[in-house]
């Protein structure tokens, strides 16, 4: 859909200027999910598509009752506040921190 963007920077505006104009490259997107999605889109079918990409993203698979994982802080809320909020070398540091707890949850 491209929500929030400006036509031009469109993943399949993006395409589309990449191949050239002996292609053209149609947006179906809505803001169904991905499973609903696939069944409404079968109207794109009458456009006889060479190639037919379908780009699903995290939240179409989750459901109410779920939540994603959070990160542990670096340091509490209350350490941080006053210099935490605004040093780079904090925020460089904890943004490490969240990318090594990545890496140290179980599969």
């Amino acid at each position: 859909m491209g929500q929030g963007i400006e036509a031009r920077e469109r993943f399949t505006n993006l395409i589309e200027d990449a191949l050239g104009p002996r292609y053209e490259v149609l947006n179906s997107a809505s803001r169904l999910t991905t499973c609903r999605s696939i069944s409404t889109s079968r109207s794109a079918l009458t456009a006889e598509p060479n190639f037919i990409l379908l780009a699903a993203v995290i939240n179409d698979f989750e459901t109410a009752a779920m939540q994603r994982p959070q990160p542990h802080p670096l340091i509490s809320d209350a350490a941080a506040r006053g210099w935490g909020r605004s040093s780079v070398l904090y925020d460089m540091v904890n943004g490490q921190w969240v990318r090594l707890q990545e890496f140290d949850r179980p599969q």
